[in-house]
């Protein structure tokens, strides 16, 4: 190989001309690999992901005073709010 005929466009040409012909294949196929990773990435998230940790155990008994409070409530000495007066009515 001369090394005196050895230009950057001499090398730059021969790729140019490549992708000048083939864009749009290439193009698509990296767009098709990214839209497969994509979607491998997001598949192997929903897989993986692991089950909600809990803080701890619920306890199902109530306390004696909790029950006493519940029992006191009287659902006919509930305060209601008072009539609102309609900002629309003249």
């Amino acid at each position: 190989m001369k090394l005196d005929n050895l230009t950057i466009s001499s090398i730059t040409r021969p790729v140019g001309n490549f992708v000048k012909r083939f864009h749009s294949i290439i193009f698509f196929s990296i767009l098709g690999a990214l839209l497969i990773t994509a979607s491998l990435v997001i598949i192997t998230v929903i897989n993986d992901s692991p089950a909600p940790a809990t803080s701890g155990q619920i306890s199902e008994n109530f306390d004696q005073e909790t029950i006493d409070k519940v029992e006191a409530l009287d659902p006919t000495n509930i305060e209601k709010p008072s009539g609102r007066n309609n900002p629309f009515i003249e």
